[in-house]
C-alpha cells in the first residue's frame, strides 16, 4: 500500500509549518472536547490529513478521525477531491481510518443542498431508529442527489463517515476559554488560569507535526497551570463502558459474558477477555495519571470478577463501580468489624492441589453445586461461606470482601491448595471488588450459573 505519508501534500505543512495557522487553531478549539472523551489517545498533524485524532480501540490498532483543514472556501471541483480521497483512504486502512472530516471557512452554493440534507439526516431524523421508512427514504434522497453530480460511489461513504465543519480560525482562541469550562466545569479554573492553559496547548499543538501529542502531555499542562485543579483532575473517574458503541468512549464490551451465550463460550474467549482488559489497563497507565476508574457494576459474577482482577489494587487502580443505585469506591477502606461470613469446610474424597470455595449471600451456592453435577468439584475439599447479611455501603462491603479473601487464604494454605475453584452467587459488586482484592490468592478457576449447571469460565492466575 502506498500510504501517502512521505508526499508533498503530507509532508508540505510539516516542513514549512510555522506561526498558529489554521488547523492548529483547530485543533486548540477542539482540544477539551477530544480531551473529554475517555477513549481519546492523541492527536498528530501533517500524516495522511492536515489532523488525525487517535482512539484507544482496546487493541492494537488505533482509530482514527482524520481532518483535512482549509483555510478558504473550496471550489466544488475540490470538494469532490477531498472526499474521494477520503474513500480511498478508508479503503486503504479501513480498521485504522473511520472517521472523516472537511474543515473549510464555508462552502460553496454548489454543495449546500448535501450539507442541508446531512445536517438533517444526522439531526432531527436521529430521533428515528435506522431501519426506519423516514431514514432510508432520506438517505435514498442523498444517494440520488449525489448520483445526480456523478458522485453516487460514495454516497454511503459520505453519508456514514464524513463530517462537514464551518470553522473561523479568529474565533478559536476566545471560544477556548468557554470550550474547556463545557468540558471541565468541574476544575473551576480562574481566567488567568485558562490564559496559560491555552498558551500552554497552544505550544504543545506546535509540535504536533514532529511527533503525536498525547494526552498525558495535556493532562499534566492542565495540572501545572494549577494546584488546586491538579488535585480535582487526579481524582476525577475515566468512564468505562463495558458495552458495544462508540470510539469516543473506553469499553470493554461483556454483552458476550453476561448473556446466555456465555454458556458456549470457551477457555479462549475468556482468555481475550482477560488480554483485552490487560491491554486497557496498559492504556490507562500510560496515558495518564488518573487511576480512578468508573464502572457498572452489574454483571455477571465471572465478569465483574474478572474485570476486578485485572484493575487491581496492585496495579494502582481504584474502581467507582455503580450499582442499584448506589457508588462503591474502593478508595474508602473503612469496615465494618463484624463477621460477615459463617465458614463451613467439608473433607474432600479426593487429596490434592485443588479444592472449591463456595461464596452465597443471601442464598447459599451449594445446593446449585450439588444439583449440578459436577463430580471433579463434588469430590474436592470444600469450603463454603455463606451470609444473611446484606451489602448496604462501602464498609459492609470491605468487610466482605476482606473476610472471604481471608478464609480463602487460610483454606488454600491449610490444604496445600494451589489452584482454587471459585463458585460466587452474591451482588455482582461484590464479585467485582473480591476481583480487585484476589491478589496473593493463587490460581483461580471461576464458573458461571448456565444451563442449569455450573461451568467453568475465566482462569486467574
Amino acid at each position: 500500500m502506498n500510504s501517502g505519508v512521505f508526499s508533498r501534500e503530507a509532508t508540505g505543512g510539516a516542513v514549512a509549518r510555522g506561526g498558529f495557522e489554521y488547523q492548529d487553531a483547530f485543533v486548540l478549539q477542539n482540544l477539551p472536547k477530544w480531551l473529554a472523551q475517555d477513549a481519546f489517545s492523541h492527536v498528530v498533524s501533517e500524516t495522511r490529513g492536515d489532523v488525525e485524532v487517535c482512539y484507544f480501540s482496546g487493541s492494537d490498532v488505533v482509530l482514527r478521525s482524520l481532518y483535512e483543514a482549509k483555510g478558504y472556501e473550496l471550489a466544488a471541483s475540490a470538494f469532490w477531491s477531498e472526499l474521494a480521497d477520503f474513500k480511498k483512504i478508508h479503503h486503504e486502512s479501513p480498521t485504522e481510518y473511520v472517521r472523516f472530516g472537511l474543515v473549510c471557512r464555508s462552502f460553496v452554493a454548489a454543495v449546500e443542498p448535501l450539507l442541508n440534507m446531512l445536517e438533517r439526516l444526522r439531526g432531527v431524523l436521529t430521533s428515528h431508529p435506522a431501519s426506519s421508512p423516514v431514514v432510508r427514504d432520506a438517505r435514498d434522497q442523498i444517494a440520488t442527489w449525489m448520483a445526480g453530480k456523478g458522485r453516487g460511489a460514495i454516497a454511503e461513504f459520505v453519508m456514514d463517515r464524513v463530517e462537514f465543519i464551518e470553522f473561523a480560525d479568529e474565533a478559536a482562541e476566545p471560544a477556548f476559554a468557554g470550550e474547556f469550562d463545557r468540558m471541565f466545569s468541574v476544575l473551576d479554573l480562574r481566567a488567568t488560569e485558562r490564559t496559560a492553559l491555552k498558551d500552554q496547548f497552544k505550544a504543545l499543538i506546535a509540535t504536533s507535526s514532529q511527533g503525536p501529542l498525547h494526552r498525558d502531555n495535556l493532562e499534566r499542562a492542565i495540572c501545572f497551570v494549577s494546584t488546586a485543579a491538579k488535585s480535582t483532575w487526579i481524582t476525577t473517574p475515566r468512564r468505562l463502558q463495558l458495552a458495544s458503541g462508540g470510539m469516543e468512549d473506553l469499553r470493554v464490551p461483556l454483552e458476550a459474558f453476561d448473556g446466555t451465550e456465555r454458556a458456549n463460550l470457551g477457555p479462549g474467549d475468556w482468555r481475550a477477555l482477560q488480554e483485552r482488559i490487560a491491554t486497557l489497563a496498559q492504556f490507562l497507565s500510560g496515558s495518564s495519571d488518573r487511576r480512578q476508574i468508573s464502572v457498572d457494576g452489574k454483571h455477571r459474577m465471572s465478569a465483574s470478577c474478572t474485570l476486578g482482577y485485572q484493575l487491581s489494587a496492585v496495579r494502582g487502580f481504584h474502581l467507582q463501580v455503580h450499582h442499584n443505585g448506589a457508588v462503591y469506591r474502593t478508595d474508602l477502606h473503612d469496615a465494618e468489624p463484624d463477621e460477615f461470613f459463617a465458614a463451613a469446610q467439608t473433607a474432600g474424597e479426593l487429596n490434592g492441589t485443588e479444592g472449591v470455595v463456595c461464596i452465597g449471600f443471601p442464598t447459599p451456592v451449594g445446593g446449585d453445586l450439588n444439583a449440578s453435577g459436577i463430580p471433579n468439584l463434588q469430590k474436592l475439599a470444600r469450603l463454603d461461606l455463606v451470609s444473611s447479611g446484606v451489602i448496604n455501603g462501602m464498609p459492609t462491603l470491605n468487610a466482605a470482601v476482606r473476610q472471604a479473601k481471608t478464609a480463602m487464604v487460610r483454606f488454600r494454605s491449610e490444604h496445600g491448595l494451589s489452584t482454587l475453584h471459585l463458585v460466587v452467587k452474591a451482588p455482582s459488586v461484590f464479585a467485582m471488588i473480591l476481583g480487585y482484592r484476589l491478589n496473593g490468592v493463587g490460581r483461580i478457576q471461576l464458573y458461571d450459573w448456565a444451563d442449569s449447571t455450573y461451568k467453568p469460565t475465566a482462569l486467574l492466575e
